[in-house]
């Protein structure tokens, strides 16, 4: 089902943190905006049951880690999501430095067999990227705005098409909130989703630890709520 997989890789992909105004040379802590020298992040997003907002991660249903080399380079992406029809695992190991990227993806859905599947970033400017298989098989085209967030992420895969917007809001350059669009085609019919995730806490970094989504900017009552632990050098 590609709507579950698009809407998974955008999970951590548009989960960018607060504006950072001094940029030397990209690297993807930078794409996430990071801030201090991080050495891992372990996400965990936790549904909301009843209205009862959780607290804790013990009944998380999604986990991810990642691993930044000192430099700020991406070493390796592990993903779990445990969902109604869908269990879903990943291991990405990175390669190379700055915008130089490439990493092997082990992929298994719902038990099935393990999916490898190798992958290249192949800049088309100075904030324009393809993510291409070598396998052909699916190409994600990533546009960055001036700071390194994301800004629009087109996914393609067999019949199904995705485009994904989003818009920051800030405070004191901290990331108040970002709100998402996605549009989405398959076998001839389209849907539109919106996401809204508002920062709750930040670390003594301002890299934020709890975040809440929304399905939208007047709801009341969040869907998730995602916790964000930081390891630092």
């Amino acid at each position: 089902n590609m709507r579950f997989l698009s809407a998974i890789v955008l999970f951590f992909i548009i989960v960018p943190n607060y504006k950072c105004w001094a940029q030397r040379g990209y690297n993807l802590k930078k794409e996430y905006i990071y801030k201090g020298n991080i050495q891992k992040v372990t996400t965990y997003m936790v549904n909301v049951g009843r209205y009862q907002i959780p607290v804790d991660t013990l009944n998380y249903c999604g986990k991810s880690t990642m691993d930044f080399s000192n430099n700020g380079d991406l070493q390796e992406y592990n993903q779990l999501f445990d969902l109604p029809n869908y269990y879903f695992i990943s291991k990405a190991n990175y390669k190379g430095k700055g915008k130089q990227v490439s990493f092997i993806e082990k992929t298994v859905l719902n038990g099935a067999e393990e999916k490898v599947t190798e992958y290249q970033f192949k800049w088309l400017d100075d904030l324009h990227y393809k993510i291409v298989a070598l396998n052909g098989e699916g190409i994600r085209e990533v546009v960055l705005n001036t700071d390194f967030t994301v800004k629009r992420v087109d996914f393609e895969w067999d019949s199904y098409k995705s485009v994904e917007t989003a818009k920051y809001t800030y405070i004191d350059n901290a990331l108040e909130q970002v709100v998402y669009e996605r549009i989405a085609e398959e076998n001839g019919e389209t849907s539109i989703t919106m996401d809204v995730r508002k920062v709750q806490s930040i670390d003594v970094y301002k890299n934020p630890t709890v975040i809440y989504f929304y399905k939208s900017e007047d709801s009341r009552v969040p869907t998730s709520v995602l916790f964000r632990y930081y390891e630092y050098y």
